[in-house]
């Protein structure tokens, strides 16, 4: 196995993960048991699980919310490198890289790859990156078996102001950013947008749509991967 491949013991993954001696076991069900309840709980602005119930998980986890609909809750499968794959009880699955989406399955239109023709500005926004500037990138968008190959995104990325946001329980302070994409071939255009730590420079928060046919996809993080 690739050593920067880490795979975590989750629920969702496969059968094996259970029998091969993983540990937290009953949490896993647990956890599978109140992820299953999404959007069973009456109020679709509240995440199934409180914030001391998350905190104890033995994982990551990312908050979410699809095209406007009740929040749910991802909880982190693997780590390859600087991309995370989360994964629900409903299937979706989300690969993100510093914060932005890297590709998405289960969604009626997906994320199929990225790539980077220059650097990831929140790659190296710790090390002092200068935001105000024109960054391109290459995706795939799949809808079923169909794939649009090779789609240029063209953005610029500008630092706003800083605020204060809460998640769950916990309030921080945070830098907004705006990424103004524009994608020639579709005539089209949005606003993705980052919350980021003013201290620890982790996305906590984000706004991001890839594809007109969506809407943007919420999502926070509420248990950070360490």
């Amino acid at each position: 196995m690739d050593p920067r491949r880490r795979q975590l013991c989750f629920f969702g993954l496969s059968a094996s993960l259970l029998g091969s001696g993983c540990s937290h076991v009953p949490m896993v069900q647990q956890t599978y048991d109140n992820l299953a309840s999404i959007g069973k709980n009456g109020d679709p602005d509240r995440y199934p699980m409180t914030a001391e119930q998350i905190q104890q998980l033995p994982y990551a986890t990312l908050g979410t919310r699809f095209h406007g609909g009740a929040k749910a809750v991802m909880v982190l499968a693997t780590v390859d490198a600087d991309v995370l794959q989360w994964v629900a009880a409903n299937h979706i699955v989300l690969e993100t890289q510093d914060g932005t989406l890297f590709r998405t399955e289960g969604l009626d239109r997906n994320l199929v790859a990225t790539r980077w023709l220059l650097p990831n500005p929140l790659t190296r926004l710790g090390a002092g990156e200068q935001l105000d500037r024109a960054v391109y990138r290459s995706v795939d968008i799949g809808l079923g078996k169909h794939v649009d190959r090779n789609v240029h995104l063209h953005s610029r990325w500008e630092a706003q102001d800083e605020e204060t946001i809460q998640i769950m329980d916990e309030s921080m302070r945070v830098l907004r950013i705006e990424e103004h994409v524009r994608v020639p071939s579709w005539r089209w255009a949005t606003v993705n947008r980052y919350w980021v730590g003013v201290e620890d420079r982790q996305v906590w928060r984000s706004e991001q749509r890839f594809t007109p046919e969506l809407q943007p996809l919420e999502l926070e993080l509420l248990k950070a991967y360490s």
